[in-house]
């Protein structure tokens, strides 16, 4: 919530702590914003919420409160449980692979994107710090069924000296509806969490 208050407002971590005020002066001045949007966070513990469990609190949004999602956004999908609550992780292709296809199922239902992540394994972190210059699925750190069952997968990479000249990169790995192998630069601005779409290369 602070990146994301960060991003909204323009302000720093530091100058959202240290200055409420300002806070809600920039708040007031977003209803200026034609469609500023409606972000609803939902919090819960590692390893005990399933997909069904997040289909039931969406249903709840819609019923209550009108609320219907553009995108979801799972962070994220390694501390997700099975709704099959006899299935073990010591499986886990089969178990990583059932947690997608039940977020997926989501997705397919409300007809919206679902966005969720991984973590790169050693082979993917670079000697300095940060991630090799190229990642790839393989360097991901768990199933293989989640790339099995996912429709795109986006890899993340940012090297020690990218992070130093506030870059990184997103590198298009697998895209079932169009083309993949794309990369695409980014600018990052730390201070108020904003990304920049810079360069596309190649793809």
């Amino acid at each position: 919530m602070m990146r994301y208050l960060s991003n909204l407002t323009g302000m720093s971590k530091m100058e959202i702590l240290n200055s409420e005020e300002t806070l809600k002066e920039r708040f007031e001045n977003l209803d200026q914003v034609a469609n500023p949007g409606k972000l609803i966070v939902k919090e819960y513990n590692a390893n005990e919420v399933c997909s069904n469990d997040l289909m039931a609190h969406i249903i709840d949004l819609e019923m209550h409160e009108g609320f219907k999602p553009d995108v979801i956004l799972s962070d994220y999908l390694l501390i997700m449980r099975t709704n099959d609550a006899s299935l073990s992780s010591d499986n886990s292709y089969k178990y990583y692979k059932t947690v997608t296809e039940e977020l997926r199922n989501i997705g397919k239902t409300l007809y919206v994107p679902i966005i969720t992540a991984c973590q790169i394994n050693r082979e993917g972190m670079g000697d300095r710090g940060g991630s090799k210059a190229f990642v790839t699925a393989k360097d991901i750190s768990e199933s293989r069924g989640i790339y099995d069952t996912v429709d795109v997968m986006w890899t993340i990479a940012q090297t020690a000296n990218d992070y130093k000249s506030n870059k990184l990169y997103l590198y298009f790995d697998k895209n079932r509806n169009d083309k993949s192998g794309s990369k695409i630069e980014y600018d990052v601005d730390y201070e108020h969490m904003e990304i920049t779409e810079g360069i596309i290369i190649g793809g």
